[in-house]
């Protein structure tokens, strides 16, 4: 998980320990890293969540310590300056040489319900998510809005992307060239596709 100070990001990842998609507490101590067993459509799976305060690591330090198969870059809806430090990271994820192309990321609008204090838009948080190709979901820990979708998500896309390298393996990358040429032009097709989590 990255961010700016004070996006929530402890506290979503507070939340994904409490999910239902959880099935046991593998360490839930104090610590940089919580790890859970996952049960999602009758998979299962562990993950790990990683979440250092912000500033404490490098971008390009975390990627390669921790070698993620998913970055969760997290913004908070009521300070705009999360938003511009969500993009540095971004850039940093799609231009440095030590993160895979394969790598997902999920761009996480939190506190969403906090409606009076929003300053950042969900079309601020889509063009971003869009510009940089990753995913988009809003969520809020504080009512549990989102919180399962984006756990759900985050499994998803890394099952998506390892069944996606097992079948490009064996056909044409010159397909899927075509394929991401042709959605990319279509631009009302990379807005819907940057909120669905359950596809590439």
């Amino acid at each position: 998980m990255m961010g700016g100070p004070g996006v929530g990001k402890s506290s979503l990842c507070s939340q994904f320990l409490s999910s239902d998609h959880i099935n046991t507490y593998i360490k839930i101590e104090d610590t940089v890293e919580k790890e859970v067993s996952v049960a999602v459509n009758g998979e299962e799976g562990r993950m790990v969540f990683i979440d250092h305060q912000s500033g404490e690591m490098s971008v390009e330090r975390m990627i390669s310590t921790y070698q993620p198969h998913c970055v969760l870059v997290v913004l908070a809806v009521d300070d705009y300056p999360s938003l511009e430090t969500a993009e540095n990271i971004l850039h940093t994820l799609k231009t440095s040489s030590v993160c895979s192309p394969e790598l997902a990321v999920i761009l996480v609008a939190n506190k969403s319900d906090l409606v009076r204090n929003r300053v950042v838009r969900t079309s601020d948080g889509k063009s971003l998510a869009v510009k940089y190709q990753v995913k988009y979901i809003e969520t809020s820990p504080g009512i549990n809005h989102n919180v399962d979708e984006v756990l759900v998500g985050v499994f998803t896309q890394i099952s998506l992307r390892q069944n996606q390298e097992k079948k490009t393996e064996g056909s044409s990358k010159m397909l899927g060239l075509l394929g991401r040429v042709y959605e990319w032009g279509m631009p009302n097709m990379r807005t819907k596709s940057c909120s669905n989590l359950n596809t590439i």
